[in-house]
């Protein structure tokens, strides 16, 4: 068997990207059930867009002050201590902030109308469905915040959530207070 040999290293997320505005320009073509003049319905493909998701990992470890116990936020934060005061707070010690998010996956999240984040610890998970923005920096350099609301500042990683840190199943928390690790994957759906 023969492996493919390339002269460079293919970016998956660049090709992902350029993969987006491909399936968008066909789909602003014509595709959507409206075909372009001057073709004739015979020549025209049908194609069926299933989906395309693009996913990152972030990992970070639990706190013993973790309380997860804030209204209408979750967040995460590359510090490795925290104090009470962050009750929005679910993880520590991330080895990602948005700054540090490739500039394709920001372009990606900044278009993508469902974003997905999964928290897992010790076997449990629970997902955080919300969506991205045009108008998102992704520029902190120590803090991820997932929002129920639509406010956006430079930690803020997705907006309009289903759940906030108070709404997270409590064995799940349980786990993160005892320090252990916690994977965050967030998928962008399209």
């Amino acid at each position: 068997m023969s492996t493919l040999q390339t002269p460079y290293e293919v970016n998956p997320l660049l090709l992902a990207l350029n993969l987006y505005y491909l399936v968008d320009d066909f789909l602003l073509s014509g595709a959507r059930g409206t075909p372009r003049q001057n073709h004739s319905s015979h020549t025209d493909p049908e194609v069926v867009l299933v989906g395309l998701v693009i996913k990152t990992v972030c990992f970070a470890r639990g706190h013993p002050l973790v309380k997860a116990e804030h209204s209408t936020t979750i967040g995460i934060t590359t510090e490795g201590r925290m104090t009470e005061k962050g009750d929005c707070i679910v993880a520590v010690g991330c080895d990602k902030s948005p700054r540090d998010f490739q500039h394709e996956f920001k372009s990606f999240l900044r278009k993508s109308k469902r974003v997905e984040i999964e928290l897992i610890c010790s076997g449990i998970s629970e997902k955080i469905v919300g969506s991205g923005s045009n108008g998102l920096s992704l520029d902190h350099e120590k803090e991820m915040v997932i929002r129920k609301s639509d406010y956006e500042c430079p930690k803020t990683i997705a907006i309009k959530a289903d759940k906030a840190s108070i709404d997270l199943d409590r064995r799940l928390i349980d786990e993160i207070k005892t320090g252990k690790p916690v994977e965050m994957w967030i998928s962008l759906h399209f």
